[in-house]
């Protein structure tokens, strides 16, 4: 686990598996990237999917990634709101938007 310390900011980083979920053949495993912010009074928790630790019976363990389409959308409307407001900037600077 990771710690950092910001005055009275504490941030938590990890990566954390899950408990084992037996398969007929084998075992799957979970694993999620989680992230916590200590403030003074109060706190932020996010755990994220990253996937999962795939085990079969005599074969090598296999890891695969799972994608967080929640992450995507978020990442995808942060940067829309970028663009646009960076072009309203811009627009605006260049006397193109009369008010």
């Amino acid at each position: 686990m990771a710690e950092l310390k910001l005055g009275p900011v504490r941030l938590f980083a990890d990566v954390r598996t899950g408990a084992p979920i037996a398969l007929r053949d084998g075992a799957l495993t979970p694993r999620a990237f989680s992230l916590r912010i200590d403030f003074p009074y109060g706190g932020w928790f996010w755990n994220a999917p990253i996937g999962f630790d795939l085990e079969r019976a005599g074969a090598a363990p296999q890891r695969h990634l799972v994608v967080d389409v929640t992450r995507v959308a978020l990442i995808a409307l942060g940067l829309l709101t970028m663009v646009t407001g960076t072009s309203a900037l811009a627009a605006k600077l260049k006397g193109r938007i009369q008010q």
